[in-house]
């Protein structure tokens, strides 16, 4: 965040609660008090890394950029999960770049799910124009069957399946048939752990060794 209006724009894109509600008369006032006790934050942060030298894992990416350190340079920087890179994150892949180097930028614009920590929407789609950088399609997986693929289609209509894939298979099961069906060695997946502790419960409970991980 370099302006006042970078931080505004972050409240409202991430709807951050500033303590008032935005419909209130005052909700102005209380945005402006935000804004200045993020700078101020920002602040003795520095402070805190220049006096101490110690710092986190954001500090690495957020203090070379908003000080514009000198970084060792490469003739290629590689990105992985392109599609998760925040603003400052950007910036520090172009810091890395020797003059007349390349940045290859690898990502999947439809599995772009970390807005909540600043990962724009189109992410991918932002910096390869900022680069003016070209597009190589990789749609075809090697590891889904032909099957979940065909399903995938329905949100992704570019993506195929080699014609080497298993069929797989595709069932639409309840909680109750996934509880009897269930066996050593099967796995359930969830983006959250908080729907994993009650089936694990149920599992135990029906004589089945079930644990949550992660």
């Amino acid at each position: 965040a370099q302006t006042p209006s970078d931080i505004e724009s972050s409240v409202c894109r991430f709807d951050r609660d500033v303590g008032v509600e935005p419909a209130s008369p005052l909700y102005r006032q209380a945005l402006d008090v935000f804004c200045d006790r993020t700078f101020e934050l920002l602040d003795a942060s520095l402070e805190a890394f220049f006096s101490t030298l110690q710092y986190d894992f954001d500090d690495m990416i957020w203090i070379p950029v908003s000080e514009k350190l000198r970084i060792k340079l490469f003739d290629r920087v590689i990105v992985d999960e392109g599609q998760d890179l925040n603003a400052c994150q950007h910036a520090l892949a172009r810091m890395a770049r020797r003059s007349g180097g390349r940045i290859v930028l690898v990502g999947d614009d439809r599995q772009a799910i970390y807005a909540w920590r600043g990962a724009a929407p189109d992410g991918i789609g932002s910096f390869a124009r900022d680069l003016g950088a070209r597009t190589l399609r990789l749609p075809v997986t090697y590891r889904c069957g032909t099957e979940i693929v065909a399903l995938a289609k329905t949100a992704v209509p570019d993506y195929e399946a080699a014609s080497t894939n298993a069929p797989g298979e595709v069932v639409n099961a309840g909680e109750k048939k996934m509880l009897s069906d269930a066996a050593a060695g099967d796995a359930v997946l969830s983006r959250v752990n908080a729907p994993l502790v009650g089936l694990c419960l149920e599992f135990l409970k029906l004589g089945k060794r079930a644990r949550v991980v992660g």
